[in-house]
């Protein structure tokens, strides 16, 4: 019985699933107990696409013998097929009981996790492998991942740092550590180039020296343009770049873009369409998608990701281009020498951060991206305040976004507006472990649970006819809203913020001063606070302010996406015409 198992498993291993599947069955009929046979047999009929037959067999496996942890792992892998994640998740679960370090289940529950918005089910899990493995990078930089999910920085900062000492070699861990960085209370320009520039030193020696070898340096013939991202999809990434591809002028560029990234939506088929090439690179290596890149004789290449998850900045580091800059995808310097320059814009990277770049500016004269709302959101809606009695404060931003001294001065706010609520929305706020934490913080400043709502992730249409239930929309520090403050604006809700230091924290302080409404700026957190304040008192200006946000945006640079685009070509240009003239 046992070489025949060892032979139907053979058979599987070699792609031979029909003749696993009568072996199987033969040795079934000899004995109906043989819980292997089962296991397989749900194997087999999975690998057939015959998945009602693959569940009834791995269920049958397990009722002989529940102690199998890669049985339960299957079945989890069957389950997600059709499409049952509920109970894929509980057999991922049951899976980890046994083996609580299993790789392959952790990051299949984790997926699912990560799509309900269960940061915390995802932060006990890893943690729970970690004690098992302590020194095992790979479940320290997802245990790190999930504490960020759930707004715990600090907590996530020092486990991602653990996976960097036990594995100083992964350019993963440090991207990880670097991008967290971002969202940690006292961040500086300062203190992220330090780190920025250890990634550099350990992992951005260009490896490539030919690149742009008998290429033209005619600096005014046509480029070519490749742009590089895993976020070509209903992403920030997606959603900013799409308008600037289908207004670039094909007579001057020819676009190529490189999508690290299975799953599409109806995003990337719009981006797919605004390219003249597309490549799907998730299964390339560094050096072959460096070489497609020279085959597709990029001129210019965009990074679109930075550290930030499944990110190709060792294409770069090969020097895949002959003009490389970072775009859109990340907040700030990359530290990569060989990329040449950021797209920024004078809000965004001030003079004084300029010393801690890496790359040299190309600076846009307004914001240094074009918001182009959705042609289906809702009209904006009356003042909630007026119908409610009370101001209703809110942020749609990330959880990642949301720490303690943040929360301390929303509390602030909300201790002088005695009769004010305050509505958190977004992907995770209807984690229990995320909503207990923020309730207890705002309890110790003396703000009571009620007083604050937390809604989990929508459909976007209806996401943004929440804000039609808010009445002033309060900025996050040190990590300030990006597209969030632009969907808040064209909906009619004001956003106060203070800029931060880095890129990341003047977000906000850029869109609003590009869609005119500069005033929202304030100096810092006490400005910040007074001015909520004194808003929340008018509420006949506040309702017609209301009316007046939306109109005055679309007549603004930040919506202007022809004019965007121009300036965009006309940077990309010179940072050819440099090129040439230096070569």
């Amino acid at each position: 019985m046992d070489q025949s198992i060892e032979r139907a498993t053979q058979l599987l291993e070699s792609g031979q699933y029909g003749g696993a599947e009568r072996m199987l069955r033969i040795l079934l009929r000899e004995d109906e107990t043989q819980v292997q046979c089962w296991h397989l047999l749900g194997v087999a009929c999975h690998l057939l696409g015959r998945n009602d037959e693959a569940v009834d067999s791995l269920k049958h496996a397990l009722d002989l013998d529940s102690s199998l942890p890669r049985c339960h792992f299957n079945l989890g892998v069957v389950l997600a097929a059709l499409g049952r994640d509920d109970e894929a998740a509980g057999a991922y679960v049951a899976s980890l009981q046994l083996e609580p370090a299993g790789g392959a289940a952790l990051q299949n529950l984790k997926n699912i996790l990560f799509k309900r918005g269960e940061f915390s089910a995802m932060a006990g899990h890893f943690g729970r492998a970690v004690e098992k493995e302590p020194r095992n990078e790979w479940l320290l930089s997802r245990l790190g991942e999930a504490l960020k999910g759930t707004g715990r920085i600090v907590e996530a900062s020092d486990v991602l740092r653990r996976a960097v000492s036990v594995n100083p070699q992964s350019p993963e861990a440090w991207s990880r550590l670097l991008f967290a960085s971002q969202y940690a209370p006292g961040v500086t320009t300062a203190s992220l180039a330090t780190l920025h520039h250890e990634w550099q030193r350990r992992f951005g020696e260009s490896s490539c020296t030919s690149i742009g070898v008998g290429r033209s340096l005619d600096a005014e013939r046509p480029l070519t343009v490749g742009f590089v991202s895993p976020d070509f999809s209903n992403h920030p990434v997606g959603i900013f770049l799409a308008p600037v591809l289908e207004r670039l002028p094909r007579d001057e560029f020819q676009v190529v873009c490189y999508s690290n990234r299975s799953a599409h939506d109806n995003q990337t088929e719009r981006v797919r369409m605004a390219s003249d090439e597309w490549r799907d690179i998730v299964d390339s290596s560094d050096d072959d998608v460096a070489a497609q890149i020279a085959r597709d004789g990029v001129d210019v290449l965009f990074d679109l990701a930075g550290h930030t998850d499944n990110n190709r900045l060792s294409v770069f580091a090969r020097r895949a281009a002959p003009v490389q800059i970072t775009w859109l995808g990340y907040v700030g310097t990359t530290g990569l020498a060989a990329i040449d320059y950021v797209f920024c814009d004078g809000h965004h990277a001030p003079p004084e951060a300029r010393p801690d770049y890496s790359e040299s500016m190309l600076e846009m004269p307004d914001g240094y991206v074009c918001y182009e709302p959705p042609s289906y959101a809702p009209p904006v809606g009356p003042s909630p305040a007026l119908a409610n009695g009370f101001v209703t404060f809110g942020s749609f931003n990330n959880v990642s976004k949301i720490n303690s001294p943040l929360i301390k001065t929303w509390s602030r706010i909300l201790r002088e507006v005695a009769t004010a609520r305050l509505l958190l929305k977004y992907k995770g706020f209807n984690d229990e472990g995320v909503e207990n934490r923020i309730s207890e913080e705002f309890a110790s400043q003396g703000v009571d649970a009620d007083r604050v709502e937390m809604r989990g992730e929508t459909h976007h249409i209806d996401h943004l006819d929440s804000y039609n239930c808010i009445d002033l929309a309060l900025d996050t520090f040190p990590y300030s809203g990006g597209i969030t403050t632009c969907e808040s604006l064209w909906m009619g809700v004001p956003v106060i913020t203070f800029p931060g230091a880095t890129f990341a924290g003047r977000h906000s302080a850029s869109h609003l001063h590009n869609a005119g409404w500069g005033e929202y700026v304030c100096r810092d957190a006490d400005e910040f606070v007074n001015r909520a304040v004194n808003l929340a008192s008018d509420l006949p200006a506040l309702a017609q302010r209301r009316t007046e946000i939306r109109a005055r945006m679309a007549r603004s640079p930040l919506c202007d996406c022809d004019n965007f685009t121009a300036v965009f070509a006309a940077g990309v240009r010179a940072a050819w015409r440099r090129y040439a003239a230096s070569h």
